[in-house]
């Protein structure tokens, strides 16, 4: 199946608009420049791709891995947030062991994709000149508004590499592989109109960053408006470039800082 994206529906627009409004009053005026000058810069630029179709190879067999490996990532995340917490924090592990024990289930809740017959190769990872300048065009506002605010002047290169290579892993690309690879492709697949499903993984996407936080509350909930404003982000890229590459390499930027 071969689908085409346009720039904004109304559905995005007004999600979009939404999510803009409440990471002004929510988070703060300097993540609501960023956001805002992001989205203009999409809009503007995102025509270069015009003809770049996404591609889903697969069916219903797509949204069924969705459901699978969503539900597995999920509860694992909750068993070692709220389940597993006290045993590690009992215990004096370095970072890298942290990682390894509290990340290492989560990130392999992707492969049960193989239950369900789909397979990476059923996914676009190609990256051109036009998606990479696109992609880079896109991390200028949050590197120069994030940079300015927190001096990262004072940061070497050595800094910035380490910290893209941890974060392009996971939480990069197993999130733009669940998020945006099976479930927007999932969606898609099973008959949900491209502007709707692309809202709704952004809204997912958004709420469950709630699993971060020992404590959800109203406040919480409206100040994840910035993840759910990333998360329909995320989503352009994908549908627009037709590959998970940009959106990765995106997410890992953003995350670097």
């Amino acid at each position: 199946m071969t689908f085409r994206s346009g720039r904004y529906a109304l559905s995005e627009i007004i999600f979009t608009s939404v999510c803009l409004l409440l990471i002004f009053l929510f988070r703060s005026f300097s993540v609501g420049y960023i956001t805002l000058a992001a989205s203009i810069i999409f809009y503007f630029a995102s025509p270069l791709l015009t003809g770049t179709p996404l591609r889903i190879k697969r069916g219903p067999e797509l949204f069924h891995a969705c459901i699978l490996v969503f539900s597995v990532y999920i509860v694992l995340q909750i068993l070692l947030r709220f389940v597993f917490d006290d045993f590690f924090r009992s215990r004096t592990l370095s970072l890298p062991q942290l990682m390894l024990y509290k990340q290492l289930p989560v990130t392999m809740s992707f492969l049960f994709i193989f239950v369900f017959g789909v397979g990476l190769t059923d996914f676009n990872w190609r990256l051109n000149r036009k998606t990479l300048l696109l992609t880079v065009l896109l991390f200028v506002p949050f590197y120069l508004i994030v940079s300015h605010a927190q001096n990262f002047s004072k940061l070497n290169l050595r800094y910035y590499l380490t910290s893209f290579t941890v974060s392009l892993y996971c939480p990069a690309f197993i999130e733009e592989f669940i998020y945006r690879g099976l479930m927007l492709g999932g969606l898609i697949a099973i008959g949900v109109r491209e502007d709707r499903a692309v809202v709704i993984q952004a809204a997912v996407f958004g709420l469950t960053h709630m699993l971060n936080h020992p404590y959800p509350n109203l406040f919480l909930i409206l100040g994840l408006s910035y993840e759910m404003f990333m998360g329909i982000l995320f989503g352009k890229l994908y549908t627009k470039t037709g590959s998970l590459t940009p959106c990765i390499l995106l997410h890992g930027l953003v995350d670097m800082l």
